[in-house]
């Protein structure tokens, strides 16, 4: 949830501070390679397919910004995805 800590999140949907805290940072790791197909991003964050989804959906929603710059970057070396 933006705007809240880790650990108000955590009273807000009644799960531990450690598994609220694992659940941000895996969705950051995604976060920052949101430009690559689902399978390579599962293989490199070790990530089911089907929670990458969930994560690649949350980000194009609230962080939507995020995907665009993360595209540029690649698209900038002339490699693409």
């Amino acid at each position: 949830a933006k705007g809240y800590n880790s650990l108000e999140i955590a009273r807000m949907i009644d799960h531990e501070l450690k598994n609220v805290e694992t659940y941000i940072e895996d969705m950051e790791r995604v976060k920052i390679i949101a430009s690559k197909d689902k399978q390579t991003i599962s293989r490199l964050t070790r990530l089911s397919i089907s929670l990458v989804e969930e994560y690649l959906e949350i980000i194009r929603t609230y962080y939507p910004e995020s995907m665009h710059l993360n595209r540029m970057e690649v698209n900038t070396d002339g490699k693409g995805n």
